[in-house]
């Protein structure tokens, strides 16, 4: 490629300004694959870099472009993982990009040459084209990027492939020499780029994978030394595809659910290994369409369906929550007692879904102190806090951190926060409730024991009158119900001597003493009125249900009488008649037993 020399020495300079760049690199052979199969922009470059100058280096550095949208970026050397950093923002023409500084294992000797591998994630760089489909069209996308791997080096030879999801491509750039072969494009190879070339390189393609955005992911590690960390994810989640146009059609899509291509309607995600009493709830509750398969080491994978399938522009949020064991994922050092690691994934294994804001929240027992933080990447920002749950008293301490853009590739290798507890804290709370039991069974010991009370209470007079009366009026109730026995007894013995006359002379005499009774009675209800009037309504309302009670027992004998000592008795009649009489008889008794329960 024809390049002047003017034009790579302004580009040149501009680099060299802002950062103090090593110019006797130079990219020998540059392989670069690009993944566009899913939502994510995933390059994997093999670079080749020899020393054309006359002194070692040890600082490589790498141009690029959306730096914004970068969530991952590794350097390695035969696996090694190498130190990368970013170090500034330049400009080339009409094009910016960042500088990223990567550290060689030691120093590369002029005319030596380097291997390394490259792998970097961008997210939300493919975009729907057109932004809005109805519910049965396919998904196209369009990506935008660079024919050559921008280097703020010389490269002397390149190629690149790119990976779609399908081989349905509605038009892509051409820089000669191009080919398409099923699903992969193939650009070039190019010979002799020159540093920070740059070449519009556009795809629109169909892609129906669905676009998962996780805008907000709080993740909640609870770690109990009694042998257990609860873990609880809450996640507002979107689908960023083509919008659906219109509105949505459940007979069409029940009629062929095929046929909603970017449509979401199961979503996986594989939680750590040892994982248990998993739930998967929304506002509304429990949602029970999940399923598990475990995968030994490798997790346990969690199917999800939503409560109604997923389309472009839709949002949905919910929690899900699980067990893990302490011994698993909380390790203790050899060398402190006291020392333990949490060592566990940062994020989540969510069907290719990129978070936007991801909060790790992890809650220390009461008593935890002295963290460290280490992971794998940087994060944005840290902070602490106090959580506050049953049986604490100063509280428990939480670790907060937040990053952004976060993808799959985070998860790779665990993070670890290293904090003290102290065994002996775990007796706090079981001593805790020792204590209040015990302050609360001495607090009733002393209760029951001691006299409150200050002297007797005092009684109005009038209060004890009433009081007396009522005593009278049950005492009376008690001798009529002697005199309904004695009733029983005269019948009983009428039966037997077959004789009414016997019945008859026995009833004179019970005459005369329940009309002795009715004359009690009257007097009390008069001396009731002048002390209570609701006293003595109540005492109205006995006596008329004891003359119930003994009309209804009086007529219940004369069938009786009438039934054993005549022949000439309708025995349906009398088995009618008796069981009424018998009703009233229980009802009136009933009655009378609750007016003079009620009475005070």
């Amino acid at each position: 490629m024809r390049v002047s020399i003017a034009v790579i020495a302004l580009q040149l300079l501009a680099v060299a300004s802002c950062a103090q760049i090593y110019e006797g690199f130079v990219n020998r052979n540059v392989q670069r694959n690009i993944d566009l199969s899913s939502q994510f922009v995933k390059y994997t470059i093999d670079v080749t870099v020899a020393n054309s100058g006359k002194s070692s280096a040890s600082e490589y550095f790498l141009a690029v472009q959306n730096a914004e949208n970068l969530s991952f970026l590794e350097v390695t050397k035969n696996g090694e993982v190498l130190k990368s950093s970013f170090s500034d923002v330049a400009t080339s023409g009409d094009q910016s990009y960042s500088l990223y500084s990567v550290a060689l294992p030691e120093p590369l000797a002029p005319q030596d040459t380097v291997e390394l591998q490259v792998s970097a994630v961008f997210t939300h760089l493919i975009v729907p084209h057109p932004a809005s489909i109805s519910q049965q069209e396919r998904q196209l996308v369009r990506y935008v990027g660079n024919h050559y791997f921008l280097s703020p080096y010389a490269t002397q030879t390149q190629s690149t492939k790119v990976k779609l999801s399908s081989g349905s491509v509605e038009s892509k750039t051409e820089l000669s020499p191009t080919s398409q072969k099923g699903d992969t494009i193939t650009y070039g190879p190019y010979d002799d780029v020159a540093a920070l070339s740059y070449s519009r390189l556009a795809v629109h393609y169909e892609n129906n994978k669905p676009f998962l955005t996780i805008s907000s992911l709080v993740k909640e590690i609870e770690i109990s030394h009694w042998g257990n960390v609860a873990v609880e994810e809450t996640y507002a989640l979107q689908h960023d595809g083509a919008k659906l146009k219109g509105t949505f059609s459940r007979f069409d899509y029940q009629r062929n659910p095929g046929g909603s291509l970017n449509c979401v309607n199961t979503m996986k995600t594989v939680l750590p290994a040892g994982a248990a009493d998993v739930y998967y709830r929304d506002e509304i509750g429990n949602i029970s369409t999940s399923n598990l398969w475990e995968h030994g080491s490798r997790g346990i994978e969690l199917q999800l369906a939503p409560r109604f399938p997923l389309f472009g522009g839709w949002k949905i949020g919910f929690l899900v929550g699980y067990n893990l064991p302490l011994s698993k994922y909380v390790l203790r050092s050899a060398d402190d007692s006291s020392r333990y690691v949490l060592d566990t994934n940062f994020g989540v294994t969510f069907d290719d879904a990129v978070i936007d804001h991801l909060v790790v929240k992890i809650i220390f027992p009461e008593g935890a102190k002295n963290f460290e933080i280490q992971t794998p990447f940087t994060y944005d920002a840290e902070s602490r806090s106090t959580h506050y749950t049953y049986l604490d008293t100063a509280g428990r301490p939480v670790v907060i951190i937040e990053k952004r853009n976060v993808v799959s590739e985070h998860n790779q290798k665990t993070f670890q926060v290293a904090y003290t507890f102290s065994q002996l804290s775990m007796l706090q709370e079981p001593l805790l409730l020792i204590g209040v039991f015990f302050l609360f069974f001495l607090a009733v010991m002393i209760y029951v024991r001691v006299e409150i009370n200050i002297g007797a209470p005092k009684r109005s007079a009038g209060s004890d009158a009433v009081s007396r009366l009522v005593d009278e009026a049950r005492d009376l109730a008690e001798r009529r119900n002697d005199l309904h026995d004695l009733l029983d007894k005269a019948l009983d013995k009428a039966v037997r001597q077959r004789s009414a006359a016997t019945y008859d002379a026995e009833r004179k005499s019970l005459d005369v003493k329940l009309a002795k009774l009715a004359a009690d009675s009257a007097k009390i209800i008069s001396d009731a009125d002048a002390q209570s009037k609701s006293v003595a309504l109540k005492l109205k309302e006995v006596e008329k249900k004891e003359k119930a009670k003994l009309a209804a027992h009086l007529e219940l004998i004369k069938l009786e009488l009438s039934s054993k000592l005549s022949k000439s008795v309708n025995k349906s009649e009398y088995e009618s008649q008796k069981a009424h009489q018998e009703q009233l008889l229980n009802a009136a008794e009933e009655d009378i037993a609750s007016l003079l329960a009620d009475l005070e």
